[in-house]
């Protein structure tokens, strides 16, 4: 199986597209966990002070500066791949849009993950969302 990514990896510009699309998903997804870290101590603050999260650093959470330098240092990492997608695109310029069309089917994605389960559990009368109520216990 190594070798046949080797192989691959070495005779083909669909692998350096492949690896770069997911250094981009990479990226989306850490924004997404960054913005999730910043809104954590006002949207639950009972679960936040409860929670190992609960450092402040001269009063400032350390989530916000943490979840703010990291989208800063990611926006970058995306705008670079969008001033140079022939880094991302396997060398090929014109197919920057590729970047955002699989940005969109990744979110579209995952939210009909989320929403379609939740939708079809709802119908059956049960609340999926009571399982982020509380910390699960350690």
């Amino acid at each position: 199986m190594m070798q046949a990514m080797i192989i691959w990896s070495v005779y083909s510009s669909q692998f350096q597209i492949l690896l770069g699309l997911i250094v981009e998903a990479g990226i989306l997804a850490v924004i997404i966990v960054a913005l999730a870290a910043i809104a954590f101590p006002t949207r639950r603050p009972d679960l936040y002070r409860a929670s190992p999260a609960n450092v402040s650093v001269l009063g400032i959470p350390v989530l916000y500066i943490t979840g703010v330098l990291s989208i800063i240092i990611f926006l970058v990492m995306l705008v670079i791949s969008f001033q140079f997608p022939g880094l991302v695109m396997g060398g090929n310029p014109d197919n920057w849009w590729w970047i955002v069309a699989f940005f969109a089917a990744m979110i579209v994605i995952g939210l009909a993950i989320y929403y379609v389960p939740r939708f079809l559990r709802a119908r059956e009368g049960v609340d999926v969302s009571l399982v982020y109520r509380e910390l699960p216990p350690e």
